[in-house]
């Protein structure tokens, strides 16, 4: 029981943070809302003291030089800030100010490795930092990292129960993990909660899709699009929809729509690529040419021109510049990745012992003898699987699907021997 005079009460968090003790205010925080986590003034303190922390500097000569490497993120020079932030921590230890610049820096495309481990070591120093843990939890989820994703989504919901881009991206996260009915659960509470919210629309239009209830996904997808917020998004998502069902004349006109995109031009120039309905002048061409070497470009966006250039070449019977961009193409994406080789190597073991099982397993279901003509390819990270894509899909009786991402989580389990092979299984894939 918590009472006025108590050193954790309520009082004396608002006495400590009026005298601007904000680190004491924040411990005392901390403690009181160990005991009653559900306080709703003490979490909204709670995001103010973590805010106002964040940012404060108490260095005089330290304010201008973070003004400084600000000025270098807006103008691009990414590089050149992180030395400049490498050095400031060097001098002035670990401020939580330098560590957040430091973050900014790194969001433009550097190690996500990197940039990960930056946001753990900013929340030890500030912890029950909401906004922390979400934009942690969304860089696991671009590293594949789905059960760390899940970790952070949930610290992030403790602290701030409403925030419903956390619960939707739970959803995103525990659907990754293969736990559809959860993941539901997750995006029918964010949509109960703003029935409007496009990012919900198009994680749970994604997670429809993937456990194959396309209809629906779509008509998600198609609601997300109907609003300002996150359209583009929405657009991109109908359109491969559509690419995959086949519908290639509804898919092309989706990613005509978004070549002038602020975000997703080049992925739809990719796309439209893949598809062999990329039609572009001299001026376009040379803009995606200029974006694949321009270092100040979000390195996603340089892989997809890239790959789009390769296939655009090629339909014209330039070889020599195709495969020039598709090397590049794949030498960017080994960089945004940073693929963990141990971590493939011990995958690849555990695939190795336990595929006699698998290939010995039979399923006599006629339900799976009389599907679509669908080829899967599957290969280790950096094996070529993207190579064979490309080169298949120089056909224009070939469709891609680009990569599916969400099939692994139907099989990981089986494939390493963690689970038996069952009829449940296949029916499920």
């Amino acid at each position: 029981m918590k009472t006025e005079s108590s050193p954790f009460s309520f009082t004396a968090i608002r006495s400590a943070f009026q005298k601007k003790d904000l680190k004491g205010a924040h411990s005392l925080c901390l403690a009181y809302l160990d005991s009653d986590p559900t306080h709703q003034p003490a979490l909204d303190l709670l995001q103010i003291i973590v805010q106002r922390r964040l940012f404060a500097v108490t260095h005089r000569d330290l304010i201008q030089k973070l003004k400084d490497i600000e000025q270098l993120i807006a103008h691009r020079s990414y590089q050149l800030a992180l030395t400049r932030i490498e050095t400031l921590l060097t001098e002035y230890a670990r401020i939580p100010a330098i560590l957040y610049l430091r973050i900014k820096a790194l969001q433009q495309g550097s190690s996500l490795h990197e940039l990960a481990a930056t946001y753990l070591e900013l929340i030890a120093l500030l912890p029950g930092a909401s906004v922390l843990h979400l934009e942690l939890a969304n860089v696991m989820q671009r590293l594949h990292r789905f059960d760390d994703a899940r970790k952070h989504y949930t610290a992030c919901l403790h602290y701030d129960p409403k925030n419903v881009a956390a619960i939707s991206n739970l959803g995103v996260a525990l659907g990754r993990l293969g736990d559809f009915a959860r993941a539901r659960q997750y995006f029918e509470r964010a949509l109960d909660m703003r029935p409007d919210h496009a990012l919900t629309l198009n994680n749970y239009g994604k997670l429809l899709f993937d456990y194959g209830d396309v209809e629906t996904a779509k008509r998600m997808f198609e609601r997300a699009a109907a609003l300002s917020e996150g359209r583009d998004h929405a657009v991109l998502n109908v359109a491969h929809v559509a690419q995959v069902m086949g519908s290639v004349d509804e898919a092309t006109a989706a990613y005509r729509s978004l070549q002038k995109s602020a975000h997703h031009a080049a992925e739809a120039f990719f796309n439209l690529a893949v598809m062999h309905r990329l039609q572009i002048g001299e001026s376009e061409l040379q803009r995606a040419i200029d974006a694949v070497v321009r270092i100040t470009e979000p390195e996603a966006d340089r892989v997809h021109y890239a790959f789009g250039l390769s296939h655009y070449f090629h339909d014209r019977g330039d070889y020599e510049s195709a495969f020039h961009y598709l090397t590049t193409g794949n030498t960017l994406k080994q960089q945004m990745l940073n693929y963990d080789a141990d971590a493939s190597i011990q995958l690849m073991q555990s695939l190795t012992d336990n595929a006699s099982k698998v290939l010995n397993c039979e399923v006599d279901d006629d339900r799976f003898s009389n599907g679509p003509g669908l080829t899967f390819i599957i290969g280790m990270p950096r094996s070529g699987s993207t190579l064979v894509e490309h080169i298949l899909t120089c056909s224009d009786q070939v469709v891609s699907g680009g990569e599916m991402p969400w099939i692994p989580q139907f099989g990981r389990d089986v494939a390493v021997g963690n689970e038996a092979v069952s009829l449940t299984h296949v029916a499920r894939f």
